[in-house]
């Protein structure tokens, strides 16, 4: 397993000490143990519990893993029915993102503009060195 994801799951754990009892109580013990097992034990996360889970410095998969178990095991009925609408708002922006990004029409289009502004006429200069050879390789030729 990779150090990023044994991290998450310890930032997870971490926050799961800090819940109530109640929700950690409806996670199943295999869960528990696997989490305990993959676990990155010499990382250490540093929360302030005075703020929101929102604002903290959680890494992406801390973040999917807590969706995930919220979907699973602590959200019910209207609850799980809102967040799964959340859920698949968010893929559409993002397919629509990456459409827009990877469109073939304006794939193209986009480097022909950047390459017309980039070229430009540019003055050669010749240096002292090269002045001075130049009259002594013409001087040799006659």
């Amino acid at each position: 397993m990779d150090i990023e994801f044994s991290r998450s799951i310890t930032e997870v754990l971490e926050i799961l000490k800090n819940m109530n009892q109640e929700y950690t109580e409806k996670l199943p013990q295999k869960l528990v143990k696997f989490l305990q097992d993959n676990r990155d034990t010499s990382y250490m996360p540093q929360f302030d519990y005075t703020k929101n889970l929102q604002e903290c410095n959680l890494q992406k998969e801390t973040k999917a893993l807590l969706g995930i178990m919220y979907l699973k095991y602590w959200s019910q009925g209207q609850q799980k029915d809102e967040y799964l609408k959340i859920l698949e708002d968010n893929n559409k922006k993002h397919e629509a993102e990456i459409k827009e990004k990877y469109n073939t029409d304006n794939l193209f289009s986009n480097t022909k503009k950047s390459i017309e502004e980039n070229t430009q006429m540019v003055e050669y200069k010749e240096n002292i060195f090269q002045k001075i050879f130049n009259k002594i390789k013409a001087f040799f030729r006659r």
